[in-house]
């Protein structure tokens, strides 16, 4: 009896030994997997380490951020909201959850829990850059930048702050103040392949093209595969009229992203305008689902009338924040159309409704000021 009591006192022992005995060696498994981009292998790790202690939170936290790695942000979310009720102090967690967020676009929780981070460690860097942008993902451009600012206090020379400010900057309108951040961070990196871009478009927005191409240049060495570089050199070369140039970026461009269908849009009418359509006239391809480009599809195919496809646009325009970039994207392509067919009166009407629309942030905005400017507006 007493050895079977021994034995029914001891074996919950022995077994709770064995199930915690070896956690922090699949943690640092895991955590060197991680190091390696394999998620799925240290996610793995870190299951087996809550199998033998459930609720740890280190492993939670650990699972947590490869759940991020692996683009699991739902679950990535559930193992920091344990890990943060399991160490409520823990700064780091809350920075974690607000990526999770972030990522599954809930920028309202991400704001939160990066100031509940800074809250716990006010110096904390990355938060304050996370913040940022979270604020950037909510429009709040004035609160993006003083965050922005904080953290170059800490780190006077960071590239993300910088390069997070410049986009808010140049959102703001402020193309001289977003060069200037790009270019501090290309003095310290001229192979910055995100200051290049951002400064290259803030380069085209300001209607400096030369410039925007030296950039684009750069960027086309270092990603050649980069469908996004090929369609911003492209629309430089279109805006200005260089179209042979033009042709074969958006032809690159739309090869090798098969989901740049502004690309291929404006591939059609260039080509069309050049008189070499791809297709017979009102046989533009349809996009498939009911999106937006579909619509201009449908337009540029003679399926849907300019007027038609407006006042579809304005009975949308409630709660729509894309409403302005659609009203000067629509207005652009019917004045192309005009204009392709000689009626440069009515082309020259659309391109300044084109203008007349909140949206100087698009490539379509200062194409239709580039179109008005060959008019003699």
């Amino acid at each position: 009896m007493i050895r079977l009591f021994l034995l029914g006192w001891f074996c919950p022992v022995l077994a709770l030994a064995q199930s915690t005995a070896g956690i922090e060696d699949l943690l640092a498994a895991g955590a060197q997997k991680e190091k390696k981009g394999d998620y799925a292998g240290a996610i793995t790790d870190y299951d087996q380490a809550l199998r033998r202690k459930p609720n740890a939170a280190a492993a939670l936290y650990h699972r947590g951020v490869a759940e991020i790695g692996a683009s699991r942000f739902a679950a990535a979310r559930a193992d920091l909201t344990k890990a943060i009720d399991a160490e409520p102090v823990n700064s780091t967690a809350y920075f974690m959850r607000g990526l999770a967020e972030g990522s599954g676009k809930d920028y309202t929780a991400a704001s939160r829990d990066f100031t509940e981070a800074l809250r716990l460690n006010p110096k904390f860097f990355q938060a304050l850059t996370a913040r940022g942008d979270a604020f950037q993902d909510q429009d709040d451009l004035d609160d993006a930048i003083q965050d922005y600012n904080a953290a170059l206090v800490i780190e006077p020379k960071s590239p993300g702050a910088l390069t997070g400010r410049a986009r808010a900057w140049a959102r703001k309108g402020e193309f001289a103040r977003a060069i200037q951040d790009n270019t501090e961070v290309l003095k310290a990196n001229p192979r910055h392949t995100v200051a290049l871009k951002y400064r290259a478009y803030d380069y085209l927005l300001s209607d400096r093209y030369a410039e925007a191409r030296v950039d684009l240049g750069q960027l086309v060495v270092l990603e050649p595969a980069n469908a996004d570089y090929h369609e911003l050199m492209a629309d430089i070369s279109n805006l200005l009229g260089d179209y042979a140039a033009a042709v074969p970026e958006y032809q690159r461009a739309a090869w090798l992203g098969s989901a740049n269908d502004y690309a291929k849009l404006n591939l059609y009418v260039l080509q069309w305008r050049l008189g070499n359509r791809p297709k017979p006239a009102g046989a533009a391809p349809a996009a498939g689902p009911d999106t937006w480009v579909s619509r201009l599809w449908d337009l540029l195919g003679a399926r849907v009338g300019a007027d038609d496809l407006s006042a579809l646009l304005e009975q949308q325009a409630a709660g729509d924040t894309r409403y302005e970039q659609r009203k000067c994207s629509l207005n652009y392509y019917a004045g192309m159309i005009e204009l392709i067919h000689g009626n440069k009166d009515t082309a020259r009407a659309y391109f300044e409704k084109s203008l007349a629309a909140n949206a100087a942030l698009t490539e379509e905005y200062h194409f239709a000021k580039a179109e008005l400017a060959r008019l003699g507006r």
